[in-house]
């Protein structure tokens, strides 16, 4: 089973719970590395070398450089097994918490969403149940 956050799934409910989700942000170490197929070549991570092993972004030595999934793949997996262990539709615990992914970010930073238009994805409910991101190529 792929390890889905450093946080407690019973934390994330809570702060779900007490807080505004225009006021949390869901974030990842994900490097480089992450996104690539498992056991992939190395990397460039400044003037060191990361690959994806494990699950975890790693330096050639083995010692742990950063996480191996990206922001969208975690979030989808807490998604599904939030939804299965706590009986939630998962469509709306999606409505819920999407904001913490996408818009919640960039307005903690003080970015104009606007300024991300050409990176846009396509959030899509499949016929088998899951949520699939899509990239949208906007040129």
């Amino acid at each position: 089973r792929k390890r889905l956050a450093y946080v407690s799934a019973t934390l994330i409910r809570w702060t779900l719970q007490l807080h505004s989700s225009r006021r949390i942000c869901f974030i990842s170490d994900c490097l480089s590395a992450g996104g690539g197929p498992q056991e992939s070549s190395f990397y460039p991570f400044g003037s060191l070398s990361i690959q994806k092993k494990n699950g975890a972004c790693r330096f050639q030595d083995g010692r742990l450089a950063g996480g191996g999934l990206l922001l969208t793949e975690a979030y989808l997996l807490w998604l599904e097994n939030e939804s299965k262990q706590k009986g939630n539709v998962l469509t709306d615990l999606f409505g819920k918490t999407i904001r913490c992914v996408t818009t919640s970010p960039l307005n903690a930073l003080k970015y104009d969403t606007q300024n991300f238009s050409d990176r846009m994805v396509l959030w899509q409910l499949s016929s088998s149940g899951k949520i699939d991101v899509i990239p949208i190529d906007s040129h």
